[in-house]
């Protein structure tokens, strides 16, 4: 503050990590019984999304036949033999692995997040059922469903509600 925020004395401070992340400070009264005065600020808070992308087999079109045909082809006894069950299991994995990267098509998904970043866990787990009673009645006027729909509602308020103070 530049300007006196009690009498003639400026004790009201606000401290941050980041000189740029508060701006607009300003004097907004008095408190009723107090001489302190009320300060008033803004914050600039800067969020970032970590979604990637990432490669996953996409198993419901996978060539099955092919890698049967694969595997009753490979000498089995050929590839363990002389090898320790570490080095086997390798093998294994080596052999099994190479078949998906050739039969399996890969689709990329993106790594969304679950749950907002204001949402608690609690706040989510009652969207969820919510939808859950919806799709189990079909109907926005069931009271099962009412009563979950204002859970949720509640418990997000109080999620953005906390996120933001």
């Amino acid at each position: 503050m530049e300007e006196c925020t009690r009498k003639d004395a400026i004790l009201d401070l606000v401290i941050a990590d980041e000189p740029d992340v508060v701006y607009d400070v300003s004097d907004v009264g008095t408190f009723p019984g107090s001489d302190h005065q009320a300060l008033l600020w803004k914050i600039q808070v800067q969020t970032t999304s970590d979604s990637s992308c990432r490669e996953i087999f996409d198993y419901a079109k996978a060539d099955i036949k092919a890698i049967q045909r694969e595997l009753q082809s490979v000498v089995w006894d050929d590839l363990f033999s002389g090898r320790s069950t570490e080095q086997c299991w390798l093998a294994f994995k080596k052999q099994i692995e190479s078949l998906q990267w050739k039969y399996i098509p890969v689709k990329g998904r993106l790594n969304k997040r679950k749950k907002r970043i204001w949402m608690t866990n609690k706040a989510l787990r009652a969207v969820r059922q919510r939808r859950r009673v919806y799709r189990k009645y079909k109907d926005a006027s069931h009271p099962a469903y009412i009563k979950a729909a204002k859970s949720a509602h509640k418990l997000i308020d109080q999620a953005k509600r906390k996120f933001e103070e």
